[in-house]
C-alpha cells in the first residue's frame, strides 16, 4: 500500500462545517494500488481540503470539504482523535449487469474527530480509476442534527470542456439533455445533475455519487460565477427541515470523481460506483430474472388498451423470446384517470376494458412475466405491503413505479424501503420518474432499471443522433437506463414528426444498436407487434440478452460515435453508432475466440439508409478472430451483429 501520513495534532473543529484549523498545514496522502490516483488532504486553518491527480496530471486543485449543520455550538468541543488506514482487493459476482466479475480493489484513509456528542469522520479511497470520499457521523448519544448544505467542491485547474444537464430545479425526473460547454459557462444557480463530465487533453473526470442511502441527492452548481470551482446542491426535504435529518449513526453518500485517459475509459471503469455499495441484502436472488419486455404505452399512450392488445403483445413476446410485458397506464384507476372521469383510486381492481386474471393467465401459458406500472401517489394510497402481497399471489414479477420525481430525503427513503418490501415479495422494480442510480441495485438487485434518461419516451419531444451518442459517456456512467429503445418507424431527421404510432431519428441500424449499447437488466422494448413483425433486422432482437458476462467500449466521442461489444456466455453482440455525420470503422475481430467459427448477423446501413432511415441490410457471414469488418454508417446511422459458434 502507497500511503504516507504526516502526524496531525489536535484540532478545534468549528461550527458549520466541521472544519479543522491549524497552525500549520499537515497532509494526508493515499495513493490506488497502482499510483495512478493520488488523494492529498490538507488541513488548512479555514478547513480541510483535498485534491486528486491522475497519472501526474491536476485533476482538482485543493478543493473544499464539509457538511453546515443548524445550530451547532462553537464551542462543542472537537479534538483530533487520529487516522487508520485500510486496503481490500475482492472480487465478487453480479449477474445483473454489464460484466459477471467485479474487482474492488482500493486503498483507504480515515481521519477521524471526536465531541462528547459525535465521532465525525473524513474517509477518503483511492481506485486506479476513481477517487472518493464521504463523511461518517457516529452519534455517541440520542440527538438530532440537521443538514443545511454539503460543502463540498471540486476545484479544476483550468476552464475544461464540460458536459452537463441543467434540470433546471430540485425535483425532477432528471431527464434532460447533456451539453456541452465550459465549466466557467455553469452557472451559480444550475442544477446540473451527476453525472458532470470533463474533458482534458490529460485526462477525463465524471463527478457523481454512490450509496444514496437516508441523505438528499447531489446536484451541482458553479462555486462563483466564471470560476471553474463546482459546489455540490443538495435537494431540500419537503418538510423545509434542511436538507438532511440525522437521528443515527450514518454515512454521506460517497461523492465519486471517476477517471481515465479518455471518454471511453470511463465507459469501462472497473465499477466504482457499485464497488461503494454495500453487498446484496437479498439471501436468494433466483427469482430476479432479467430479460426484454415489450410494451404498450409508447405506441399507444393511454388510449386502446384492452385485453386482446395486451395479448397481442404478450404474443409477440413470446415469439420473440423476450421474458416480459410491461402494462403501462391505464390498466388501473390512476389519479390521472380519477381527474380526468371520477373513478376511485385502486392498484388492485382493474378497469372493465382489462381483464387481468385473464391476460396473467396467458402470459403464464406462454412463458411470459407481467410488469404491472403503478403511480408512487396511488401505492402509497393503498398501501404499499398491500398491494405487492396482492402482486406476488396473482404471479406478477414486477413493478413498474412512477412520478417520485425528487431525490430529498423523504424521498429516497422511501424509494429504499419500497425496494426492500419489493423483495420481501419477489417483485422486480423498474422506477420511473426517478433520479439517476446510485448502485443501490449491488444491494437490492431486484431494482432491475430506472429511467432518469431522455430517452424514447419522451423522443415526442424530440431526440437526435448527437444525443444517443452522449449517453454513453454521461448519464450511463451513473448506471443502468430505461431508455425505451427499439422503435421501428425511423427517419431522418427532416422527415420526422411527433406522431402516433410514434416515430424514433436515426436509421433502423441505429435503433437497433441501441437495444445492445445501453444497459438496462430489463430492456423495455417500445414498439407495436405489427411494426416488429417481418421488419428488417428484428432478428437481431430476438433472445435480446440485457446482462453480460463482459462488455467492452472499443472507441468513441462524446457525442460524435460509439463502438462496444459483448459477451454473454459463448455468444458475442458488438455495435455501433454515429451523430449526423457518415462514419466508417474498422472492428477488429479479435474480441472473439481464437481458433473458433462465428456465423454473424449483422444489420447495417445500405447508401438508402440516408434518405430512408427504415433501409437496412441483413446479411449472415462467417467469420473468425483474426478478421476485421468494415463498418459503413450513414448519417445517424449504426450497425449492429450477434457472434454464434459454429459446431
Amino acid at each position: 500500500m502507497n500511503i504516507k501520513h504526516l502526524l496531525l495534532t489536535v484540532a478545534a473543529i468549528t461550527a458549520l462545517n466541521i472544519s479543522v484549523s491549524f497552525a500549520s498545514a499537515p497532509q494526508s496522502v493515499v495513493t490506488s494500488p497502482n499510483g495512478a490516483v493520488k488523494i492529498v488532504v490538507t488541513q488548512n486553518e479555514s478547513s480541510p481540503t483535498y485534491s486528486v491527480s491522475f497519472n501526474g496530471a491536476a485533476v482538482l486543485n485543493e478543493s473544499k470539504t464539509g457538511l453546515k449543520f443548524k445550530d451547532v455550538d462553537p464551542g462543542a468541543g472537537w479534538l483530533f482523535v487520529g487516522t487508520s488506514e485500510s486496503s481490500q482487493n475482492e472480487t465478487w459476482t453480479n449477474r445483473f449487469g454489464k460484466k459477471s466479475q467485479y474487482v474492488d480493489h482500493y486503498n483507504q484513509i480515515t481521519l477521524v474527530y471526536a465531541n462528547a456528542d459525535m465521532e465525525f469522520r473524513y474517509v477518503f479511497r483511492a481506485y486506479d480509476d476513481a477517487a472518493a470520499f464521504r463523511y461518517e457521523i457516529l452519534l455517541k448519544k440520542e440527538q438530532t442534527y440537521v443538514v443545511e448544505e454539503d460543502l463540498t467542491q471540486y476545484s479544476f485547474p483550468a476552464d475544461f470542456d464540460v458536459w452537463t444537464s441543467n434540470q433546471g430545479r430540485f425535483y425532477t425526473d432528471q431527464q434532460q439533455f447533456f451539453v456541452k460547454g465550459k465549466l466557467s459557462q455553469i452557472k451559480e444557480d444550475a442544477f446540473d445533475a451527476c453525472p458532470v463530465v470533463v474533458e482534458t487533453p490529460d485526462f477525463c473526470a465524471a463527478i457523481t455519487e454512490a450509496a444514496l442511502v437516508d441523505w438528499a441527492g447531489a446536484q451541482f452548481a458553479s462555486a462563483k460565477n466564471g470560476s471553474t470551482t463546482l459546489k455540490t446542491r443538495l435537494s431540500p426535504r419537503k418538510d423545509k427541515n434542511g436538507c438532511v435529518v440525522v437521528t443515527k449513526s450514518t454515512p454521506s453518500p460517497w461523492r465519486v470523481v471517476l477517471l481515465g485517459k479518455t471518454p471511453v475509459d470511463l465507459v469501462n471503469n472497473s465499477g466504482a460506483v457499485l464497488n461503494l455499495n454495500p453487498p446484496c441484502q437479498i439471501e436468494d436472488t433466483s427469482w430476479i430474472k432479467p430479460g426484454a419486455s415489450a410494451w404498450d404505452w409508447w405506441s399507444n399512450g393511454n388510449k386502446g388498451m384492452n385485453t386482446q392488445t395486451t395479448i397481442d403483445r404478450i404474443d409477440m413476446a413470446a415469439e420473440m423470446g423476450w421474458k416480459y410485458m410491461t402494462i403501462d397506464d391505464p390498466w388501473y384507476c390512476s389519479w390521472k384517470m380519477k381527474n380526468r372521469i371520477g373513478c376511485n383510486i385502486d392498484t388492485l381492481q382493474s378497469t372493465s376494458a382489462v381483464d387481468m386474471p385473464a391476460i396473467i393467465a396467458h402470459a403464464k401459458e406462454k412463458g411470459v412475466g407481467i410488469f404491472l406500472w403503478v403511480e408512487s401517489q396511488d401505492l402509497q394510497l393503498c398501501g404499499v405491503e398491500k398491494t405487492f402481497e396482492q402482486y406476488e399471489k396473482w404471479g406478477v414479477a414486477g413493478c413498474k413505479i412512477d412520478h417520485m420525481n425528487a431525490d430529498d430525503q423523504e424521498t429516497v427513503n422511501w424509494i429504499n424501503n419500497t425496494l426492500a418490501l419489493a423483495a420481501k415479495y419477489h417483485l422486480m422494480v423498474n422506477f420511473h420518474g426517478i433520479y439517476k442510480p446510485t448502485g443501490i441495485e449491488r444491494t437490492y438487485p431486484n431494482l432491475v432499471t430506472v429511467e432518469a434518461v431522455r430517452g424514447n419516451e419522451m423522443g415526442k419531444s424530440s431526440t437526435d443522433s448527437a444525443h444517443t451518442a452522449t449517453l454513453p459517456f454521461t448519464r450511463y456512467l451513473c448506471g443502468f437506463g430505461d431508455y425505451t429503445p427499439g422503435g421501428m418507424l425511423n427517419r431522418q431527421p427532416e422527415k420526422y414528426s411527433k406522431t402516433r404510432p410514434t416515430q424514433v431519428v436515426g436509421t433502423r441500424a441505429h435503433e437497433l444498436a441501441l437495444c445492445v449499447l445501453y444497459d438496462s437488466p430489463i430492456t423495455t422494448l417500445c414498439d407495436t407487434p405489427e411494426h416488429y413483425r417481418g421488419a428488417a433486422g428484428v432478428e437481431i432482437l430476438r433472445n435480446l440478452p440485457t446482462v453480460w458476462d463482459e462488455t467492452t467500449a472499443l472507441d468513441g466521442a462524446i457525442g460524435e460515435f460509439f463502438v462496444q461489444t459483448r459477451r454473454t456466455g459463448s455468444v458475442y453482440y458488438a455495435a455501433a453508432i454515429t451523430d449526423a455525420n457518415a462514419r466508417q470503422y474498422k472492428l477488429n475481430l479479435s474480441f472473439l475466440e481464437p481458433g473458433k467459427t462465428y456465423s454473424a448477423l449483422i444489420v447495417k446501413d445500405v447508401p438508402d439508409s440516408a434518405k430512408d432511415a427504415e433501409k437496412a441490410a441483413v446479411e449472415t457471414i462467417d467469420v473468425t478472430a483474426d478478421m476485421t469488418l468494415t463498418i459503413d454508417m450513414v448519417r445517424n446511422g449504426g450497425w449492429v451483429a450477434r457472434f454464434t459458434e459454429k459446431d
